[in-house]
């Protein structure tokens, strides 16, 4: 399914904070939607600012990129996954921003149910704790590493 759609949200200027990393680092993309859910706004506006981004995509494939499991706008995005008709809505909670990059960058490669289950994988695979490692440097740039391990 092509023509898929990402809604990024969150609490506070979560979104407005990914948005600005997105466009620094991959420029203005094409059919990714930006909502924060601030303190003045109440749930049904949260609810109705989702509902007016999915009404003309209601037979694309939507991802909803979630700040953290269980908080409101999380909490909105899958009920409206489960009232919807649409059977390709997918929210995803807690991804990275490498993630939901990437996820960004191939919107129209894959579809939303494949994405969506990328974002958690590359999240998992990009997450890390830094310790002391052999750097493996290539022309200049960090392109990996080795623990004491050897892997």
């Amino acid at each position: 399914m092509k023509r898929n759609i990402i809604i990024i949200t969150g609490h506070g200027e979560y979104a407005q904070g990914v948005s600005s990393f997105i466009k620094e680092v991959a420029g203005k993309l094409k059919n990714i939607h930006y909502v924060n859910f601030i303190p003045t706004k109440g749930v049904e506006q949260l609810e109705l600012e989702y509902l007016n981004i999915i009404k003309t995509y209601e037979d694309k494939g939507i991802i909803f990129a979630c700040d953290i499991v269980g908080g409101t706008p999380f909490n909105k995005a899958v009920e409206i996954k489960y009232k919807s008709t649409n059977k390709n809505i997918f929210v995803v909670s807690g991804a990275n921003l490498a993630a939901i990059l990437e996820c960004c960058l191939e919107l129209q490669d894959n579809s939303a149910e494949e994405l969506a289950k990328m974002m958690v994988v590359n999240t998992k695979d990009t997450v890390m704790l830094f310790e002391e490692m052999k750097i493996i440097i290539e022309e200049g740039n960090i392109i990996g590493g080795i623990d004491e391990d050897g892997i």
